[in-house]
């Protein structure tokens, strides 16, 4: 676990809107699809989602929250992953802390292909 990227970062474009009335929600809708086949990505790996933000004032995104998909976590269906307070700790040397008291989970929907060979 040295906290080294396997694959080139994949950016999602800005999510569609906010969902429901009291607008606790935010959907991205999109397909994200990891390249490298489970087995050689080892089971010390992780997948980790990033949520950035523009700050107008310093010109810069910035990230404001992350989750992590651990290797004994991946399975087909539906998942929820706890939101973590930044910085991103991709060597996880150490226990991330919630983003907030409240419950907060990014929402996936998990799809396993097999690769044939």
């Amino acid at each position: 676990m040295n906290g080294d990227p396997v694959e080139a970062v994949q950016e999602t474009p800005v999510p569609r809107g906010q969902g429901a009335a009291n607008q606790n929600y935010v959907f991205f809708e999109k397909w994200v699809h990891i390249q490298t086949t489970l087995n050689k990505l080892g089971s010390k790996c992780a997948i980790f989602f990033e949520f950035r933000h523009y700050k107008p004032d310093k010109k810069k995104r910035s990230i404001k929250s992350y989750c992590m998909l651990e290797m004994d976590e991946i399975r087909s269906g539906p998942i929820q992953l706890e939101i973590y307070k930044k910085p991103a700790n991709y060597k996880r040397n150490r226990d991330p802390s919630l983003l907030s008291v409240k419950p907060f989970y990014l929402h996936l929907d998990l799809r396993i292909d097999t690769v044939e060979g």
